[in-house]
């Protein structure tokens, strides 16, 4: 029953900073756009009534960190959840949106990465750009350990001919 829901995966925009090859939003004709304030009220006051706490995933076909209320809506939702977890390609992931998720104390940050060299990853993900990606997971595993050693860091690859073919066999 919904009362018992383990996970809620929450797709806070539609919107992305990059233009994917695989991506579902290649093939759509609606609108891109951000969660309204009204839903995203909706969802708080239905995870406030759940008698136990879910795992929260934002995530989905479009970028959450590309939300322009991505970071408060972390904050308001931490409370009502297990765990909280955000999928991202990397890109948006500033120094100063690094901090503050530190300091919202999210528990684990996916990356989705879908390239084994630069030159792979760019193929596959137009606009984004390996060593970028790279600097971000460092500078967001060196600010973790300055506190709370959070988020965890996950690393995501999506494996395809198109973004391993060139690699030497293991």
């Amino acid at each position: 029953p919904v009362t018992h829901l383990a996970k809620v995966y929450l797709e806070p925009t539609s919107r992305c900073n990059l233009s994917c090859r695989t991506c579902i939003r290649n093939a759509w004709t609606e609108t891109q756009g951000d969660m309204s304030p009204a839903t995203w009220e909706k969802v708080l006051s239905n995870l406030k009534v759940l008698p136990s706490r879910p795992l929260v995933i934002f995530g989905g076909f479009g970028e959450p960190l590309a939300h322009p209320d991505i970071l408060s809506m972390v904050e308001q939702v931490k409370p009502l959840a297990s765990s909280v977890e955000v999928i991202t390609n990397g890109m948006l992931l500033t120094e100063d949106v690094t901090r503050r998720l530190i300091k919202l104390d999210l528990d684990m940050l996916w990356i989705s990465v879908d390239g084994a060299t630069a030159e792979n990853l760019a193929d596959v993900r137009i606009g984004a750009a390996l060593p970028a990606i790279f600097e971000n997971i460092e500078r967001l595993s060196i600010l973790r350990h300055e506190t709370s050693r959070r988020p965890e860091i996950g690393i995501s690859f999506v494996a395809m001919r198109r973004n391993i073919a060139d690699l030497p066999a293991l």
